[in-house]
């Protein structure tokens, strides 16, 4: 599930929220991704909403979150309640990569914090660009027991070139 494309307005405000730490553009941009998301049949059966997290280190430099801080409007919107199921591993950053290089984002870019039987959880990022990074979340959420994962990003950019 996407919302809209990493382009424009929508560009400028993901990274006024990701790297200006305008916090408050949160609620308006979670709220519409979640507006999208209850349109989508599988909505009505998840049971929680997990971020696809930032490294630690990244968190503390950039003053929080962005998919962290969706994922909270999301699960508000959803009535469903946000969980911290993953940890990132290495410091290697996405943005900048190449197609090729973005694809080949190692399996062990995440672990899962806890065991996750029977939950359907929506991963929530803020941008995505190959899926690589949600698939990869996906696969270590199912490895740790979730039923499903529903995948759902604000932006979607269409020709890597422009990150």
């Amino acid at each position: 599930m996407l919302w809209g494309e990493y382009d424009g307005v929508l560009r400028r405000a993901v990274l006024a929220l990701k790297h200006r730490r305008h916090d408050e553009l949160a609620r308006p941009l979670g709220r519409r991704l979640a507006a999208a998301i209850v349109l989508a049949p599988w909505a009505v059966g998840v049971t929680s909403v997990a971020p696809v997290p930032s490294h630690r280190i990244r968190r503390l430099r950039r003053g929080g979150c962005a998919a962290a801080l969706l994922a909270a409007e999301v699960a508000a919107a959803l009535g469903r309640p946000r969980i911290d199921a993953l940890r990132r591993h290495g410091l290697g950053r996405q943005a900048g990569r190449s197609r090729a290089k973005r694809l080949r984002l190692p399996r062990g870019s995440f672990s899962a914090r806890r065991r996750l039987a029977g939950q359907r959880v929506l991963l929530v990022d803020d941008v995505s660009t190959t899926g690589t990074t949600l698939r990869r979340a996906a696969e270590t959420l199912l490895a740790a027991g979730a039923d499903a994962v529903y995948c759902a990003a604000l932006a979607h950019a269409a020709d890597p070139r422009r990150i």
